[in-house]
């Protein structure tokens, strides 16, 4: 796996965040969203795994153990080429806030001059009789804390591949086993001492204020980025008031989406390839065809691929193309004998690296606000589709528990949701990652449901399927 899912990139490293999550709770989604809210890319490994890393309770770690963590993220980069220009920051998720972007987190560590950076706390945890080994520090956060650390992906390559563990070992052991090796070699690894970057909680919320919506720490002076509550309950609940302050929300339970901080600019210099598949039954065929030749989305940004199966749409199909191919970049036409599923997959593989976004289009969902296609490009964070109601009826393309209250715009936005059909758009770095989901358990689905096999393997791999509903978009034929 290579990093082309969203990673930011500032022309010399490409950056990257890495967590592991077992299980989908609203811990995760607090974290997911503070990424969102600072446009910082993420992955999740390990969604949907049972966890055997020791004993833990919603997420924190009773008693010493998670080197599962270290185990997935060794399984991750194995495949990786070209490390050594990608910064990695591989932290926990279901106790940490980002208060920050990606630019800022590269330029702090870049300032440090190190390979790798480890968070630091003021506890020596697993084994407190290791804390004569530890050099003097300048400050109280003396100890290597293992759930925030940044690097290039090379050294920490090496560095997670150093010694083989077991899932129940202790990673901060691990970690602070090869801090103390580095000490007497090379001195790659340092400690963030001032709290520069990262911030650790457990023993230091006295420490703490919120000053202009930033998290300061008054003995220091710094504005750390990187929040991560590693302690007990206390800790925990301080992490939510903090949440709550530096996102003005009302509290855990009542999550708004990204959306609201989405810049209002017209996206329309990105070039766009259209694949129509001619799957669904309609009334009239030219209707598909003539809702995208009137889009007003540039047509010299836009390929045309038209797949079908039905000898039948043949004659309209030539007639289409005879007229109007020419208006578009570009223009092809596939007859296909492939079940749903698999020229889905083709079509994904066919169209990587050749623009910006593909965008799935079903023959009986219709764009009628001309539009469209810039507004939603504008908000596409990796993959999104637009919320279109069957008229006459309560379909709608999508499912959520939050259902109700989208489908009525009684909420208007951008939404994390379970499934999305008809229409999807999907930024091109996706494209490997909706490729793969297309194959992972595909015996357990029928052919006709390749858009759920989609939704629920992105999910699974920590890429959000996502809904809009900001404006009407169409219809359904």
């Amino acid at each position: 796996m290579y990093f082309r899912d969203n990673n930011y990139s500032d022309g010399i490293d490409k950056f990257m965040v890495i967590t592991v999550a077992t299980e989908n709770n609203k811990e995760l989604d607090r974290f997911r969203e503070s990424c969102h809210h600072h446009n910082i890319p993420y992955k999740i490994l390990g969604l949907g795994q049972e966890w055997t890393g020791g004993e833990s309770k919603d997420g924190v770690l009773l008693k010493p153990g998670g080197s599962q963590k270290i185990n997935l993220l060794k399984e991750e980069l194995k495949d990786y080429p070209d490390l050594g220009n990608h910064i990695i920051l591989f932290t926990d998720s279901y106790d940490v806030l980002f208060n920050g972007t990606s630019e800022e987190i590269v330029d702090r560590f870049r300032k440090m001059e190190s390979p790798i950076v480890f968070s630091s706390e003021k506890t020596c945890w697993p084994d407190v009789e290791l804390k004569e080994q530890y050099p003097k520090s300048p400050t109280d956060y003396r100890y290597l804390n293992s759930g925030g650390f940044i690097g290039y992906g090379d050294h920490i390559s090496k560095l997670i591949n150093k010694v083989s563990v077991n899932n129940e070992y202790d990673d901060q052991l691990y970690y602070t086993e090869r801090f103390f090796e580095d000490l007497k070699g090379n001195k790659d690894i340092i400690l963030d001492y001032n709290q520069f970057l990262f911030q650790t909680m457990n023993e230091s919320l006295e420490d703490i204020i919120i000053e202009g919506g930033n998290v300061k720490n008054i003995i220091t002076k710094e504005t750390p980025i990187i929040i991560h509550a590693n302690g007990g309950s206390v800790v925990k609940n301080a992490l939510n008031g903090y949440y709550e302050k530096i996102f003005h929300k009302k509290g855990i339970d009542s999550l708004i989406p990204y959306n609201d901080k989405i810049k209002k600019v017209v996206n329309d210099d990105s070039n766009i390839i259209i694949g129509l598949f001619l799957d669904e039954k309609v009334l009239d065929i030219n209707q598909p065809f003539d809702h995208i030749r009137f889009l007003n989305y540039p047509k010299d940004k836009t390929t045309f691929h038209i797949i079908y199966r039905d000898n039948e749409h043949t004659y309209k199909v030539n007639m289409f193309k005879e007229k109007y191919s020419n208006i578009f970049k570009d223009f092809k036409v596939t007859f296909t004998d492939d079940n749903k599923v698999v020229s889905r997959k083709k079509f994904l593989i066919d169209s990587f690296d050749k623009s910006d976004y593909v965008i799935i289009m079903e023959s009986n969902h219709i764009f009628r606000n001309i539009k469209s296609i810039q507004l939603l490009l504008n908000e596409c964070q990796g993959i999104i589709t637009p919320m279109i109601n069957k008229e006459g009826s309560d379909w709608v393309n999508f499912e959520s528990n939050n259902k109700k209250e989208y489908q009525t715009y009684s909420k208007r936005g951008v939404w994390d949701v379970d499934i999305t059909y008809g229409i999807h758009i999907i930024k091109n770095e996706i494209i490997p990652f909706c490729v793969r989901s297309l194959y992972l358990d595909s015996e357990k689905y029928s052919y006709s449901d390749w858009d759920i096999l989609l939704s629920k393997n992105l999910n699974n791999q920590g890429y959000r399927t996502q809904i809009s509903n900001t404006n009407y978009y169409g219809g359904i034929i």
